[in-house]
């Protein structure tokens, strides 16, 4: 009977374990994917990117090296976090989000 009860303890215990252990992750990947300055960033792949190429604005397919289309934003016009941005780049998962995004930009 002892031992059956310490079995359970010990079962119990390691469930509790796993699901704290489980919990912080998520909540570390949460924290990761919200920029400083509270927009959500995409950790998955998304279908387009935009970025600095030759110090303007350009749109990349995910993963591509050359630009599909480059825009008239001079990425130094921009303010210095949005410049910053777009060295990294930014992810847009489909052409409604990058609709989205380009507004911000090119309007």
């Amino acid at each position: 009977m002892r031992r059956a009860v310490t079995v359970l303890m010990v079962m119990t215990i390691l469930f509790f374990s796993v699901v704290i252990v489980i919990s912080l992750i998520s909540t570390q990947e949460i924290k990761n994917s919200i920029s400083q300055n509270g927009e959500i960033e995409y950790q998955s792949e998304g279908k387009f990117v935009l970025k600095d190429y030759n110090g303007r604005l350009a749109l990349f397919e995910f993963g591509g090296a050359e630009p599909i289309e480059v825009y008239d934003v001079y990425t130094s016009s921009l303010p210095g976090e949005e410049s910053a941005r777009m060295a990294s780049g930014i992810l847009a998962r489909d052409e409604e989000e990058l609709l989205r995004i380009l507004e911000d930009y090119i309007s």
